[in-house]
């Protein structure tokens, strides 16, 4: 219980920026290398039917807007940030402020 009020002080102490992250299913043709890749609800609209395996595969992409140049990024990408401190969820937290010394990639 502690350390719950820890968490939840540190959250609203403004300490922290949250960022939610955006889970986006996308559908990759694995036999035309020019067909596009849609998302499922646009690749349903554009052929009437779900994807079939195994010509089409689905991939999970996990972005979010990076909090210091407002750009979109991978979740992956995070651990480069000097700010990034951990990710719960479906949110990623960064220190509103650079650590003494450190400077983004």
């Amino acid at each position: 219980m502690a350390g719950e009020n820890q968490q939840l002080l540190g959250e609203t102490s403004g300490a922290f920026v949250r960022v939610p992250i955006r889970s986006i299913q996308v559908v990759v043709d694995l036999e035309d290398p020019l067909a596009p890749e849609l998302t499922v609800e646009d690749f349903v609209k554009t052929y009437g039917i779900g994807p079939v395996s195994p010509r089409f595969r689905m991939l999970n992409l996990e972005v979010l807007t990076c909090p210091e140049d407002q750009q979109p990024i991978l979740v992956s990408e995070c651990g480069h940030c000097p700010r990034f401190v951990r990710r719960l969820d479906n949110v990623a937290y960064f220190r509103r402020e650079n650590p003494a010394g450190l400077v983004s990639p």
